[in-house]
């Protein structure tokens, strides 16, 4: 049974009386992105003891995942303890809740008996929340979290917000620096559809992301990419990731890309995530969305080509040569109107 209430300020309640204390707070709701919290909810309500989620596509094909409710809870539970989360917490939802990282958030309410605040997840949903709204948990995409950062009105509204978890696409340089100089928390997190959101945190301003429970094994393989052991979470089958990590004894890694998709240009191997880092220090590609591809090539086998979403710089290829090593800088450099995004805004690298 779901009880409707509507109150002041623009806001619609929701009351789920499954636990008595859970509730979900909308804020100017609309039907193409309350559905999605709606079914989840009344799906987790239901008689089976698994669920679906849709993978995002960002690194391959979208696929459908089935798991186990009690993989969920598990996941959800570790990540209330990381955080000391509990009853009196509010968490916000400002991602799709279609996805594995907005149903987590729900899931993680629920679990506490919390309140969650909801709105659309635009590319800047603190447009959307009062400036006296003290929340304690958020999710955000680096995309989004860039548009609060500059926008002075958001900016002040994240103070609001005690920890914030940034998933979906690495942080880039210049949104770490500006969180970590702001008294607030914020992770960046390190987690798959498969693994149920995050297994592991990196605290802005910090090298290493730490697993949110010393269940989750961690090791690597020949190639050096992360391979994840959990039983209590992924059953008694490990995840082999391709994700190149430096990893150390305290369980601790240093994440450096994907081996999907290293470019081998003349013999040398390039991660394309590592070098993105050192571009975004640039300040006129700090701002802009970018990424490296390999492209082939007769003479190397691939080399380096660099897409900018939108209007030519002048002079990109000498601050690039100033910034990385002759033989990493892209060789090509093609700025395009829009690059391609899957539905819930990662990159898609053609």
């Amino acid at each position: 049974m779901i009880k409707s209430v509507t109150i002041g300020g623009g806001f619609f309640l929701l009351l789920f009386t499954f636990i008595l204390m859970f509730k979900v707070t909308y804020i100017d709701p609309d039907l193409k992105w309350v559905q999605a919290i709606e079914d989840f909810l009344l799906n987790w309500k239901s008689n089976s003891h698994t669920i679906q989620h849709q993978s995002s596509g960002s690194t391959g094909t979208p696929k459908t995942i089935e798991v186990t409710k009690q993989a969920m809870i598990v996941s959800a539970q570790r990540t209330n303890q990381f955080f000391k989360l509990n009853s009196n917490s509010t968490y916000l939802l400002a991602i799709p809740a279609k996805f594995i990282g907005g149903r987590m958030l729900l899931l993680r309410a629920y679990l506490n008996n919390a309140q969650v605040l909801a709105c659309e997840p635009s590319l800047n949903p603190l447009l959307h929340i009062p400036n006296d709204i003290k929340i304690d948990f958020a999710a955000f995409t680096p995309a989004q979290l860039y548009e609060i950062v500059h926008n002075p009105v958001t900016k002040n509204r994240l103070m609001n917000i005690r920890i914030s978890i940034i998933g979906g696409a690495p942080l880039s340089s210049e949104l770490q620096n500006m969180v970590s100089h702001m008294p607030i928390e914020v992770y960046e997190t390190y987690g798959m559809t498969e693994t149920l959101s995050h297994i592991a945190l990196r605290k802005a301003g910090t090298s290493h992301f730490i697993p949110v429970s010393k269940d989750i094994r961690l090791s690597v393989n020949e190639e050096n990419c992360l391979i994840i052991s959990d039983p209590e979470l992924i059953g008694n089958q490990p995840i082999k990731t391709n994700d190149v990590v430096e990893l150390n004894e305290n369980q601790e890694f240093i994440w450096k890309g994907r081996a999907d998709f290293v470019i081998n240009s003349g013999g040398l191997k390039i991660h394309p995530e590592e070098i993105e880092k050192k571009l975004a220090e640039i300040p006129e590609l700090s701002n802009r969305t970018f990424y490296l591809i390999g492209q082939k090539d007769e003479l190397f086998g691939q080399i380096v080509v660099l897409k900018v979403e939108g209007p030519q710089i002048e002079d990109l290829d000498q601050k690039i040569k100033e910034k990385i090593e002759k033989n990493k800088c892209p060789k090509k450099i093609q700025f395009v109107p829009k690059l391609e995004r899957t539905e819930n805004g990662k990159i898609l690298r053609k």
